[in-house]
């Protein structure tokens, strides 16, 4: 018995009953596994890809995470994993700054929760560093980058900025290769544009946030923007390192390829029956 046979043979309800698992494995199994689905990479995010891989090794990056709440890192977390890991793999060196009352405790999580100390064989205080809070936002970018052991005399843990290896050779802006930042304001981007890559002539990055448009209104010295969870998704593409983001859009995409299958099969189906001949037998 045929395919055609048997789904003309078959109630409605089990017909639309077999479409919809059909459907659930379709958008369940891309959260599990990662496919490899072809996947069209906007400007913007690969800006902030090639900024990161155009550093050369042991070249220093500053992140300032400019966050006040929960919220702007939650969900955020295997991004994070893999702008962090991509970090670390090329040997560059991380200052993690924070100008967000909470920015410290996401930098911490960031490498407790990827192990990248032992991943990588990091130490503190030469690979990476986290500092305290800074308050002041424009005024603590502009301190920082114009002198750093000023701006934030100690680290998150008490130790002297000054003592500390990589700080010995990032005395300003000038040491530094690339400026990244997350920030939870519009208004922010401006500032951050202002003291870091107008000032020091310094490419720049951008992430978390959605403010994609500010790449395009800022040629220079914006680099490249994750915009949202389709240019989050495109980073975790283009760095291998899948994640939540990733998993959702393949996801929606192989249900839309499942669901057009389906119903191309439908139709066609439909009509093989309308004209095919069907021999019934009788009793």
């Amino acid at each position: 018995m045929g395919i055609v046979e048997t789904l003309s043979k078959m109630s409605t309800a089990n017909k639309m009953n077999a479409f919809a698992l059909i459907l659930i494995v379709a958008t369940a199994y891309p959260l599990w596994v990662t496919l490899s689905i072809p996947l069209t990479i906007t400007a913007i995010t690969r800006g902030f890809y090639d900024a990161i891989d155009q550093v050369p090794e042991g070249g220093v990056v500053v992140m300032g995470f400019m966050v006040n709440k929960f919220e702007q890192y939650k969900g955020k977390e295997d991004v994070c994993a893999a702008i962090w890991r991509s970090l670390h793999q090329r040997k560059l060196k991380v200052v993690n700054l924070s100008v967000g009352p909470v920015a410290q405790i996401f930098f911490e999580d960031i490498y407790k929760r990827n192990k990248l100390v032992e991943r990588y064989g990091l130490k503190y205080g030469e690979d990476y560093i986290i500092t305290p809070y800074i308050a002041g936002e424009e005024t603590a970018l502009a301190a920082f980058a114009k002198d750093t052991w000023s701006a934030c005399s100690t680290d998150l843990y008490g130790t002297p900025i000054s003592s500390l290896p990589l700080m010995q050779r990032v005395r300003s802006f000038n040491d530094v290769a690339l400026g990244w930042m997350a920030c939870y304001s519009a208004s922010n981007n401006d500032q951050f544009i202002r003291q870091w890559g107008w000032a020091y002539n310094k490419p720049l990055i951008m992430s978390f946030q959605g403010f994609g448009a500010v790449a395009y209104a800022y040629p220079f010295p914006m680099k490249g923007v994750l915009d949202g969870i389709r240019g989050e998704a495109e980073l975790e593409f283009l760095t291998g390192f899948g994640g939540a983001q990733l998993a959702q859009l393949q996801s929606q995409s192989l249900f839309g390829l499942v669901y057009l299958v389906l119903l191309a099969g439908g139709f066609v189906g439909y009509n093989l029956i309308r004209t095919r001949k069907i021999e019934v037998t009788k009793e």
